[in-house]
Formats: structure tokens, C-alpha cells, sequence
């Protein structure tokens, strides 16, 4: 969500969130924490079930320019060299099990399993010897004269002394075995050299994690812990792209990476051969030399130490002029990228830097400033995603957000009763990374992944394509709103606009949500409009150059706030119908759960008194198919609408008004009077009812006249007067918010 939340300003590290605020975000709105953690680890399951394994996973991080590149396999067959005869020494002259010895000495002396923290000293001892080695190597081999890479060592792997313990910033209970950490690294997130070694790990510096099990049949338990891992990493650090992973299985070694939609992870190795221990070491050395980036993180996200602040790049598309971009100053992370696979959208509150250097306004001491003072001073987001390109690639730029943004603004910009109701945009393109090698990258997964991309399945990874939009204004979180009628006109607001993006840019949103519709209250006057956001899931339609994507089952959008036809995956051509639908579950979720933070304890309250689980639960639970079902029975007649969803709003008598908008809704929508009854109801069975009769009969007036006379799909029926339906609907929603303006003002809100 776009909501603001109390964080750290600290120019020690990136703008922050609060550190468990995700666990109980919007996106989980509605779910208990029990629920929360039982659906990440089922996710968790399931997608270490389907990791990709590739042979040159590890090669990601092998230096960009040629010396860098040649000084990394100089060192590792030093340190090899030097690891062999150390173990050879140790094992033949005193059998001893110290240091390193340990690993090998407890892999080869138990029959099936490990203890776990038995392994832990024993790979912390490996590890550690190796990143001594490194930098040992390193400063003999600069003082050659033999070699043009006399640079500085950019990082050393720092070694874990704590094991099995919670990460500061942990979202849940979860203990991690180990955490990877570099020393000197100029511009990581936060400078190692201020952390004192008796900490516990903290997910806001964590290079990696190393998850250690004592059999290797549980390869896939480690998988998964990884990916749950993961999720802290990203909604931590800021400027993260991807996370590196490491298993270590009894004596397998796996290196992974952790991307936007699958776990790769390298071929097993063992540790106990001399091949299995020098991938190790490889994979230390390269990450000692490589650029920043190949660890993960985003060179345009960095700490201006001359200004004291955090800044950010916004390359420009629309320039004929492949590195230009804007640079903004971050003031707070709005949004955290808190999933562990798709988009891992950020967005930044910021204020612009001109050309000077200085930022909009003064610069002031921001450790001084409230975040609602903060807040004040930076009036421009910067949206940071991974957009999926493989249906840009069939569509044009039909799904392309940054072209569809440019087109809403082109068409609507004009249009002064529409200002500040949709996104403008100030600056907008793909992120570049300059590499060592002197040039620059585009940021997009088939670089990311490049010394590995022959390996990878195209249907487990997609290409996507790291873009960032610097747009105005800003809003905040839908539940900001003070009271019912509030949320009345924010709806409204957005879903005018979203009828006008519609029809005058032939665009459909596609996801319709509570994340996505946002409140910006007047200085003046205190009242509050609404601002339809993310157009990431957007579509053009009706364009006769491009093929109609709106026909293809494809499921998209928020699952509570999907349509029955999204999740169902129908062919039925998707409309505008299917977004008005969505608008109808989310003023239904917010009537159940509470508009505000306020009505959601009185929701705790409510449902403690035993009144049942609403069946509105049901949305948000089980496969899409079965929320269809449900949905379908909820809304197939007002009789059933009522009892089921509507009679269990919060019982306040302020929520009244949104119990009657909901229910002319549903009707105009699955009962609207201009169509026939074949059209009418959410049931599949084309006369199913719950105590209403439906005529079947197809006459010259009704609006659906025009379809197939044997057409038995009410979706399909009323899909092929969509627009007709959808102004009934807008017509609807502008009454109800004149009249909640009307309370308002009546009331001296």
C-alpha cells in the first residue's frame, strides 16, 4: 500500500518502514497472523518445489571487466591451493578436528542425519578461513609486478558468529542458521565497519543466508526457508533487486538466487572433495570483486555524502538521450517490496533536485522533523518495479504501464474536473546500472541472469524489466478516510476517472483494489478525493493494430477484489463490467472489516461476540475457482446479498448509506431492468435463482437484444452491453457521492 508509516530517517541507512508493519499490511487486510504465516509457508512450499536448477548460477557474480575477472581466478586457485594443503596437513600429521578439519570430520563419521548445530562452528570455521585466504591472496598477488589489477579489494566476505537466531526485523519467529555479510562495501546499505560482532543478524544489511540441514533429503525444507527468508530481505532493503542464498545439505553445497519468480539454484556439490570446496571458494572470491549490482543491489539508489541524504535515479524514456534522468532526494519508503515473488514494487515519497544540486525546498535536518513534517516537503512518488515484459513482447506496449501512463495523461490532461485524480508523470524509463566494464545496463532479469539465461526455462523465468516513474500527487491509504461517506467519494472519484480512461483512452485498469485507490485531503477546505493508482495490470482495448488480450483467460488484479470471470479464468472478453464488479468487493470488504483503523477493532470486537464467520471470508480463501463459487452465490440475488454479506457490515448507523450503494450496485450489475433475464443473476445455470424469477424473454428494448438470441452465458450477454451498464453504474456512484458530500457539509465535517 501508498500509506505512510512511522519510520527511520537515519542517514545510516535507507528510509524505512516499520519493521513489522508488513505482517500486517493492507495486503493481508483481513487475515489474522496465524493465517498470514500459514499461507507464506504453503507459498514457500510450493514454489521450492518448482526450483529451477542451473549449472552457471554461481557465475552471476563473475567480474564484468576483464582484470577484475582474471584477478578472481588467480586468487581462488591460490586459495584452493592454500585450503587443500591446510586440510591435507591438519588431517595427516595430527588428525586433528579443529578449524576447518570439523566439517569434514562430522560428514564422514555419522551414518544418515546431522545434527544441524553440530555443523554450524564447522562451516562458520570453512568460511572463515576462505575470506582470510581471499584477502591474503589478493595483497600478495597486487604486489607482482606481473599484474595490471593492483585496485583495492572492494569487499571481503565477513563470516557469522551467531547461529540459529532471529534477524533484528524479523516478521515472525523464524530463526535463520546463518547470515553472509560483506566488510567495505562503498555504498551498500549500511557501512559494516559501524556493527559490533556480538549483534544478532539483521535483515536490513544481510548479503545472504545460509540454511544448513543434516540430511540431504531435506533439500527442498531448506529451499523453502530461503524463500521465506527472502521476504524480510527485500522489505528491508530498499535498494535490493535480488537475494543470494546458500544451502549446505549434510555435505551438499547449493548456491542460489532468489528473483522476481523463481528460486535458481547451482547443481549439488560436495563438500568434501577438493572440486566441491573450490566452487565455494569461487563463488567468495567473485563476490569479493564483482560490481555491487551482481550482489543484488541498485546502484541508483545510494547515499549522497555530501548532502547527507539518500538519492534516486528516474532515467527518462521519453529523451532521445540513452542516460538521461532526474534525480530526486528520498524522504520515507511509502511501500515495501513485501512479496517474495513478482514486481517487488517500492514507492518513495521524494522531492526533486534541480540542476544545482539542491533539492525543491530547503535543505533541512530531517532527524529534527515529524514524518508528517517530512511528509510535507516531498510531494513527488517514485515508483520502483519489475514489470513482466513477455506479454509486452505479443502486445506492443498494451501492457506496458510507463506508455499507458503517458497516453492517460496526453488525453485527460486537459481536463480540469480529472486533476489530481489520476497519476501525472514527471519522469519515466527502464533503469540503467554502469558496470565496470564501462557500460550500461539495462536492468532487466535476462542481464541480471545472463551467464546462466541458456539454462532457463522461459516458463519459470520470465523476462521482466526493472522500471522506475517519478509521478504527482501523492495520496495516502484508502483507510485514512475519517468516516463512510469519505470513502463513498473517494470510490466515486476513482471510478469516474476510471470511466473516463476508459472511454477516452480505450484503457481498462484491470485491477481495481483497496491498495489501489488512494485519498488526498485539501489544506483548504479538509476534503478528500480520490486518486486511482498502478496501472501495471492495465490493458489497451479496442485498438484493431494490436491483438485483443482482453479475450485471453488471464487472471489478474487482487484475489478478495477479482471479478467471477477473472477467477474463473473465463474467455469471456474482459470489460469494464469486471472492474465495477471489483469496486462492488472492495466497498463490501471495507463495510465488513471497517472503513478505518478505527471500525476494524470494532470489526474484532463484533466478530468476538460470536457472530459467525462471515461469508465474506470466503473471498479470500481457498483456489480461485472456489472464491468464484462463492462469489457467485453471494451475489446471484439481492435476497442471498443481503444475508450473506450486507446484514454483516459494521453495525454502525453511519454505514448505512454504503449498505444501500452496495445493493444498487449489485443491482445495476447482475440485475440490472434493461437487460433480459438471460443476462441477469452470477449463477452458470442460465435460470438458477434464489426465490426470483427471471424472464428469459429477449425483446428490441432490452440492451442485451444484440447477442446471440441463443446465448446462454450471462456474462457473455452482458459483456456486449458493457458500456451501457457501466454508465448506469457511474451514474450510481455519482449520485451517492453528491449525496455524501451533502451529509458532509450538512454535518460541518
Amino acid at each position: 500500500t501508498h500509506n505512510e508509516q512511522q519510520g527511520s530517517n537515519s542517514c545510516s541507512s535507507t528510509p524505512s518502514v516499520n519493521r513489522s508493519g508488513h505482517m500486517h499490511g493492507h495486503t493481508n487486510f483481513g487475515s489474522t497472523e496465524k493465517e498470514v504465516v500459514a499461507e507464506r509457508k504453503k507459498e514457500a512450499r510450493l514454489a521450492a518445489s518448482r526450483t529451477v536448477e542451473a549449472e552457471k548460477t554461481a557465475d552471476v557474480v563473475i567480474p564484468r571487466s576483464s582484470e577484475a575477472a582474471e584477478m578472481a581466478k588467480r586468487i581462488a586457485t591460490a586459495v584452493s591451493g592454500s585450503l587443500e594443503k591446510h586440510i591435507q596437513d591438519k588431517l595427516l600429521n595430527s588428525g586433528s578436528n579443529t578449524e576447518i578439519t570439523p566439517f569434514l570430520y562430522i560428514t564422514s563419521h555419522v551414518a544418515t542425519s546431522l545434527d544441524e548445530k553440530r555443523m554450524y562452528p564447522a562451516i562458520e570455521s570453512l568460511l572463515a578461513f576462505i575470506s582470510v585466504a581471499i584477502n591474503q591472496a589478493h595483497e600478495q598477488i597486487t604486489k607482482a609486478t606481473d599484474t595490471s589489477f593492483s585496485q583495492p579489494l572492494p569487499r571481503s566476505l565477513a563470516t557469522p558468529n551467531q547461529f540459529d537466531r532471529k534477524p533484528a526485523g524479523a516478521d515472525s519467529n523464524h530463526r535463520i542458521d546463518m547470515a553472509l555479510n560483506t566488510k567495505h562495501v562503498p555504498s551498500a546499505i549500511v557501512d559494516e565497519n559501524s556493527k559490533q560482532d556480538s549483534q544478532r543478524p539483521d535483515y536490513s544489511d544481510m548479503l545472504a543466508v545460509l540454511e544448513a540441514k543434516g540430511s540431504v533429503d531435506k533439500q527442498d525444507d531448506a529451499y523453502a526457508q530461503l524463500i521465506e527468508y527472502s521476504r524480510n530481505i527485500y522489505s528491508h532493503q530498499h535498494n535490493r533487486r535480488f537475494v543470494w542464498g546458500l544451502t549446505v545439505c549434510r555435505n551438499t553445497l547449493r548456491i542460489c538466487i532468489l528473483q522476481n519468480d523463481a528460486l535458481v539454484a547451482s547443481p549439488p556439490v560436495d563438500l568434501k572433495s577438493t572440486e566441491g570446496r573450490l566452487a565455494l571458494v569461487k563463488w567468495c572470491t567473485n563476490v569479493s570483486l564483482c560490481d555491487e549490482d551482481q550482489l543484488g543491489y541498485d546502484s541508483t539508489i545510494y547515499f549522497n555524502d555530501a548532502k547527507r541524504r539518500w538519492e534516486i535515479k528516474v532515467f527518462d524514456d521519453a529523451s532521445a538521450e540513452e542516460d538521461t534522468f532526474k534525480v530526486f532526494e528520498i524522504l520515507t519508503c511509502m511501500r515495501v517490496a513485501e512479496r517474495v515473488f513478482g514486481r517487488h514494487t517500492r514507492c518513495f515519497r521524494c522531492r526533486e533536485i534541480d540542476d544545482s544540486g539542491n533539492s525543491s525546498t530547503l535543505s533541512e535536518d530531517l532527524s529534527r522533523l515529524t514524518l508528517e513534517e517530512i511528509c510535507e516537503l516531498g510531494n513527488v512518488l517514485v515508483k520502483d518495479a519489475w514489470a513482466h515484459t513477455d506479454r509486452d513482447a505479443e502486445d506492443g506496449s498494451s501492457r506496458d504501464e510507463i506508455a499507458l501512463l503517458n497516453d492517460i495523461n496526453r488525453a485527460l490532461g486537459d481536463r480540469t474536473e480529472l486533476s489530481g485524480r489520476f497519476p501525472t508523470v514527471l519522469a519515466a524509463g527502464v533503469v540503467r546500472l554502469q558496470g565496470s566494464d564501462g557500460q550500461l545496463h539495462l536492468d532487466t532479469v535476462d542481464d541480471v541472469l545472463a551467464a546462466a539465461k541458456q539454462e532457463l526455462p522461459a516458463d519459470k523465468v520470465h523476462q521482466r524489466v526493472h522500471k522506475r516513474i517519478a509521478m504527482t500527487p501523492i495520496g495516502k491509504n484508502l483507510r485514512e478516510v475519517q468516516c463512510v461517506d469519505e470513502l463513498i467519494i473517494a470510490a466515486a472519484d476513482a471510478m469516474e476517472v476510471h470511466s473516463a480512461i476508459s472511454k477516452g483512452c480505450q484503457i481498462l485498469h484491470r485491477d481495481i483494489s483497496s491498495n489501489n485507490i488512494l485519498i488526498r485531503r485539501s489544506n483548504d477546505t479538509g476534503r478528500v478525493n480520490g486518486i486511482l493508482i498502478d496501472y501495471d495490470c492495465a490493458l489497451r482495448t479496442g485498438n484493431d493494430n494490436e491483438p485483443d488480450r482482453t479475450c485471453r483467460p488471464d487472471m489478474t488484479g487482487t484475489l478478495p477484489y477479482m471479478s467471477i470471470g477473472n477467477l474463473s479464468q473465463s474467455s469471456v472478453a474482459r470489460t469494464v463490467l469486471d472492474d465495477w464488479e471489483s469496486i462492488i468487493y472492495v466497498l463490501c470488504w471495507l463495510g465488513t472489516f471497517g472503513v478505518n483503523y478505527g471500525d476494524e477493532v470494532l470489526h474484532q470486537v463484533e466478530d468476538n461476540a460470536k457472530r459467525g464467520t462471515p461469508a465474506i471470508y470466503s473471498w479470500r480463501t481457498g483456489t480461485p475457482i472456489n472464491i468464484a463459487e462463492a462469489k457467485r452465490t453471494d451475489m446471484h440475488s439481492q435476497e442471498y446479498f443481503q444475508i450473506r454479506i450486507v446484514d454483516r457490515f459494521i453495525r454502525k448507523p453511519e454505514y448505512t448509506p454504503l449498505q444501500f450503494l452496495v445493493d444498487e450496485l449489485r443491482e445495476k450489475l447482475f440485475d440490472n431492468p434493461n437487460v433480459s433475464g438471460l443476462a441477469r443473476g452470477a449463477m452458470v445455470a442460465p435460470n438458477t435463482s434464489f426465490g426470483n424469477k427471471r424472464n428469459a424473454e429477449v425483446n428490441d428494448n432490452h440492451w442485451d437484444s444484440k447477442c446471440d438470441k441463443d446465448e446462454r452465458d450471462r456474462f457473455v450477454r452482458r459483456a456486449s452491453c458493457a458500456d451501457l451498464i457501466a454508465d448506469d453504474l457511474l451514474e450510481v456512484m455519482i449520485q451517492a457521492r453528491n449525496e455524501a458530500v451533502s451529509r458532509l457539509y450538512e454535518s460541518g465535517k
